[in-house]
């Protein structure tokens, strides 16, 4: 598991890995995890 509340570590992800630890989580909001990844995946352009 990718301790996402260590954002240096997200942005240093290659984009493939953001979205497969995203598509790992539930996806759900409020989720530590889920949130952190999807703003990086949005921060990359990668997101919804």
């Amino acid at each position: 598991m990718i301790d996402c509340t260590h954002n240096e570590q997200v942005k240093a992800m290659p984009d493939a890995e953001v979205l497969a630890a995203y598509e790992r989580t539930n996806g759900e909001p409020g989720n530590p995890e889920a949130d952190a990844l999807l703003a990086e995946l949005k921060r990359r352009n990668l997101g919804e």
